[in-house]
Parts: C-alpha cells; structure tokens; sequence
C-alpha cells in the first residue's frame, strides 16, 4: 500500500508548502503537448523503487493545480491495487524499468523489465489490468548474449518507445566502459505478444540516462553529464549507425532527470539546493550539421517548481498515450 510518507514526498504536496518562482508557467510546457491526439501523465517516484504515482496532465492543468490532482490519482483503487499485486506476485519493480505501455479507460498494459544473469535473458512481465477482470500477468522471455559481449553487468535499464511499441534495454559495463543496447520491437502475432530485435549497439562510453523523444525517431542520452541525441536508423538494425550524433551545450546533474518533447527541445527535472524544479529549453538544431556538432541549449524558463527535495531523489517521466474511444 502507499504510504503516508510516499504522498508527502510525491511532487505536488510540496506545492502547497513552497510557492513556485514567480517566473514558473505550465504554458511553456502545454504547447509541446499535442491534447488533441494524444493523453500525457507524470510518473513520479522516490528515487528508482516501487510504489510511484501518475499525474495525468490536461490542457486546462495549471501549477497551483498540481496538488489536487495528484493527490485524487495517488487514491485510485486501480493504482494501489497494482503495485499491490507486484508485491504478491513478487515481480521485479523499479521505477527505471517498469512502464505503462497501453492506457484504456478500462484496460491499460504495463512492461516490468528485468535480466537474468544465469539465463541470459530479458524477462518483461505484461501485466494486464481491466475494470472487469483482477489484474494478471503473463512473462515473455527473450534470449540474449549479453554475456558474451559484456564482461561485467553493472546496470540494466530500459526506455520505452510508446510511439512504435518499441522497448531498449541497455547494459553498462563499467570495466570496460561501454554500454550494450538492445532494442525490441512488440507485436500481436495470433493473438500473442511477440518482441522482434531490431537494434544491436555496443556504444563506447558509460550511458547513464536513455530516453526516446516522443516522435520516437531520436534518442537522447547522457555520458559524463553531457547530452547527445541521435536519429534512429531500425533499417540499419542500429540506433548510432547513423552520422546524425549531436552534442547539447546542456549538462545534466546525477540526480536530474530529462525528457525530450521534441527533436530539439527538453524538460530538465532539475534539482538545486535542496528544490526541484521542470526548466523548459530548445536548441539551435540545423540538419544540415553532423557528427562533432554542438548545438547551443536555451532555458526557455521554468514550467513549474518550488518543490522541496532534500536529498535529491525524485524522479519525473513523462507517458505519451493514443486517445482511444473507449
């Protein structure tokens, strides 16, 4: 169950105790979104563990709105009763590596990722959960050879395309200082969920922060607190295979989150001084420039904050889901 604790770490608690900077305005994030075709949520968390909350986000949501809205999801029957049955079902559940990859009015599908050393093997768990039917999961496994390829696994965590129904997993290997980076396409073969490889990268460098713009045609992803984006070529079975591998003037802290809106812009979940806070920023992209590039990051300004986080571990994520009917 959730805690009394977990609500007052969860973000918009803190908005009723800090006052945003006067200069914070949802707008700068709301004209990135795209409400007509698409629904938007905040997963937001207590570092990488289980349970965390959703915030679904509405073209008429404002800052001082947060609060209330968080707090109403955060008591919904269908969230407590599916971290509760992770639990029970004693499945694998980080905030790094679990996602909502389908989002119904009455029937939403979640991917809980893990790697089993001994069988060298990507496990996702489907977890279904309907208005009409208890939640009950199933296990897709995937064989790997990571390895093979890597000496040593020090982390393993993963970025949902929601866009393609695409999943990378990626593997660092502090050692060697590379990163090992596989990603699956899923689909619905006779009536069962099949996950086809469609990108094998082995990158050299440590790859802390992954994340696919929501196009998803690029990847953006942290080395040594700096950030690139790169487009993704899935005909070439690779996604640095193409030369379009740009370098922001934009460095992200260990204990700040990111995500990409666009091809060119950003939200930095940005933590300083013991307070959060989600800073909007675009670049001056050219496509005509290539590999070796820096592309100069402007802070558009702050989109809300005034969040109170003494030691610097929540987390934010944006979903981006279909509209459906029904």
């Amino acid at each position: 169950m959730f805690k009394t604790t977990l609500i007052c770490i969860f973000i918009l608690c803190a908005v009723s105790k800090t006052h945003a900077r006067a200069s914070c305005n949802i707008a700068l994030l709301k004209e990135f979104l795209n409400f007509t075709k698409f629904e938007y949520a905040f997963d937001v968390a207590n570092g990488n563990t289980c349970p965390f909350g959703e915030l679904w986000v509405t073209d008429r949501l404002d800052a001082l709105q947060f609060k209330d809205a968080h707090l109403k999801k955060l008591s919904e029957p269908n969230l407590l009763s599916f971290f509760n049955f992770i639990t029970r079902a004693r499945i694998p559940c980080e905030f790094n590596n679990v996602h909502r990859v389908l989002h119904k009015t009455s029937f939403n599908v979640t991917f809980a990722v893990s790697y089993r050393h001994e069988n060298d093997e990507i496990r996702v768990y489907v977890i279904q959960q309907s208005n009409s039917r208890p939640v009950s999961f199933e296990i897709l496994t995937i064989p790997t050879n990571v390895s093979k390829v890597l000496t040593s696994i020090d982390e393993v965590k993963s970025a949902f395309d929601a866009s393609h129904a695409r999943l990378t997993t990626y593997f660092t290997d502090l050692k060697e200082n590379k990163t090992l980076l596989m990603t699956h396409q899923f689909s619905k073969v006779q009536n069962r969920l099949k996950a086809l490889l469609v990108g094998f990268d082995v990158y050299p460098g440590l790859i802390s922060n992954l994340q696919i713009d929501l196009s998803g045609k690029y990847a953006f992803f942290v080395i040594n607190g700096r950030v690139f984006r790169v487009y993704i070529d899935y005909l070439a079975h690779s996604i640095f295979s193409s030369n379009e591998v740009v370098q922001f003037s934009l460095e992200i802290g260990s204990n700040d989150d990111f995500i990409p809106l666009d091809p060119t812009s950003i939200l930095i979940w940005r933590w300083r001084n013991g307070q959060r806070e989600a800073v909007v920023g675009e670049s001056s992209f050219h496509r005509a420039q290539r590999i070796k590039s820096t592309f100069h990051f402007y802070e558009l300004g702050c989109a809300f904050g005034g969040i109170p986080d003494p030691e610097g571990n929540y987390r934010l994520r944006l979903r981006q889901h279909k509209r459906f009917d029904g």
